[in-house]
Formats: C-alpha cells, structure tokens, sequence
C-alpha cells in the first residue's frame, strides 16, 4: 500500500520524477545530436554502449513519467478544492512528460511508424 507522510510530499516527489526525466533527456541530447561526428567503425563498441545506455534511459525516463502522473494524482488526496491549483500543474505536467516519454519511444522501437512524406 502507498503512504505518504502529506500531499505536499506526494506533490514534492512528482515535480522530482518529472525533473529526473528531464534531467536524462538533457544528458543525452548532446551525444545523440552529435553522433554522426564521432560514430565510426573503429569506435563500434563505444557506440552500442551508448546506444543501450540511451535505450535504457528510455525506458526508465518513461517509467519515470509514469511514476510522476502518480504521485501528481495521489497529491489531490486530503487537499481542499481551493488548494488544488499547484496539484493540477502537476499532474498537467506529468502526464505531458508521460505522453512524450511514451511516444517516443513507441516510435523508437517500431510500434508506432512514422511515413516521410
């Protein structure tokens, strides 16, 4: 079961988790964007590692968001409707961390095809 001490910590963790996947995404845009730079024959080993690290931090950025959407809506619990405010932010957020994170990479492993026009 989950508990947690108020909703303010709930509201708390969410806007940590949402910053966690951020966080991720800016450590590896940099590498990503420039791989075709440094990407070569002689370096193929380098270049799988990077490409399992960028996977699973894929996949952990979106399991991230989801634990981000649920934090945000078990920090409604316990608050008056006039103090819900900073709680629908939240949650606005995270679920827009969520479906980017998600589609992402249902587009990175095929599930969902892009057609070049």
């Amino acid at each position: 079961m989950l508990t947690a001490p108020s909703s303010d910590y709930a509201l708390k963790t969410a806007w940590r988790l949402v910053a966690v996947v951020y966080g991720l995404a800016v450590v590896f845009v940099v590498p990503f964007s420039t791989i075709r730079l440094w990407a070569s024959e002689e370096r193929f080993i380098a270049v799988w590692i990077f490409l399992t690290l960028l996977w699973l931090a894929m996949f952990s950025g979106t399991s991230f968001a989801f634990a981000a959407v649920g934090w945000a809506a078990w920090s409604f619990r316990g608050r008056p409707v006039h103090l819900r405010y900073r709680a629908w932010i939240a949650l606005s957020v995270a679920l827009l961390t969520f479906a980017l994170c998600a589609g992402y990479l249902l587009v990175m492993t095929g599930m969902i095809r892009l057609n070049r026009i």
